[in-house]
């Protein structure tokens, strides 16, 4: 069995290498030019990469024609909400243009490949307690420039393959966590800054943005594990949510990894921490 991750070095890509290693799938992954390898530096020796940046079409294909994938996990993304308003222009680049240009690589030449495009629950917007909680078939109504990206790329998946038939299946997935999470999310910058104050690196002060927000998270080994049935069992163009389906605020959150520390922290709401549009 022959797996190609886009992203194989992020948060998410380095669990699902791990695992598709221990199913004996040969590994091939994607990594940007200059992407640091940490998350997979236990494993680097048992993958073949290829320094791809998704927006370039040309070495995208490339990659496609040298590892004939029989899967392919589409996990290569501008990931942020909050970097999504700051760089629209480029999340649109990477997240759509990209997913487009892996698309038409391997409806060109490995046609009975199996994709899976890492969708979010963030195409659903802002979503009435009524509605909760969330269903597939809850419109889509999203709040924010990721939430549109990954809209976008589900209909294109959905589209080749309608018209290919080029089995894309869709995982909307809800908040991830665990190890490797990138301090850019919530519940790892809170990790990392209960960290520096434990090891005497920073004052006993906690910065936050909101903690109002409702959250359904699922641990990424969970997750990946999840990925690997869903690319062998989902229909494809159908999207399948993929959460624990229990709500979770953001301040219980807050208050169980402040729990941790027997140390009198103080908490402190900083504006830049803040998503304007939340949901």
């Amino acid at each position: 069995m022959r797996v190609l991750i886009t992203g194989i070095a992020g948060f998410v890509g380095s669990h699902l290498a791990e695992y598709a290693l221990k199913k004996n799938a040969e590994i091939f992954g994607t990594i940007l030019p200059n992407e640091p390898l940490n998350n997979i530096a236990h494993i680097k020796n048992q993958l073949t990469l290829f320094k791809c940046d998704i927006t370039d079409a040309k070495k995208l294909e490339l990659a496609v024609k040298k590892s004939k994938p029989d899967f392919v996990f589409h996990l290569a993304a501008q990931s942020s909400v909050t970097h999504s308003w700051k760089i629209p222009q480029k999340t649109m680049q990477v997240n759509v243009i990209g997913t487009t240009n892996l698309l038409e690589s391997l409806h060109r030449y490995t046609p009975s490949a199996r994709v899976l495009l890492a969708s979010s629950r963030e195409v659903y917007g802002k979503v009435k307690k009524s509605d909760l909680p969330i269903k597939e078939k809850q419109p889509a109504k999203p709040a924010n420039p990721y939430g549109i990206s990954k809209l976008a790329m589900e209909f294109l998946g959905m589209q080749y393959y309608y018209k290919y038939g080029l089995e894309a299946i869709i995982m909307r997935s809800f908040n991830l966590t665990g190890p490797r999470r990138p301090a850019s999310f919530a519940c790892s910058d809170w990790a990392e800054q209960l960290a520096e104050i434990e090891l005497g690196l920073k004052e006993p002060k906690i910065e936050i943005g909101v903690v109002t927000a409702l959250r359904d998270f699922t641990d990424v080994r969970d997750a990946v594990r999840a990925y690997w049935l869903a690319i062998q069992k989902c229909n494809p163009a159908e999207p399948y949510n993929l959460c624990s389906g229990k709500a979770l605020k953001m301040k219980k959150v807050l208050e169980m990894i402040l729990a941790l520390s027997d140390r009198d922290i103080k908490v402190v709401r900083d504006e830049k921490k803040v998503v304007k549009i939340d949901v």
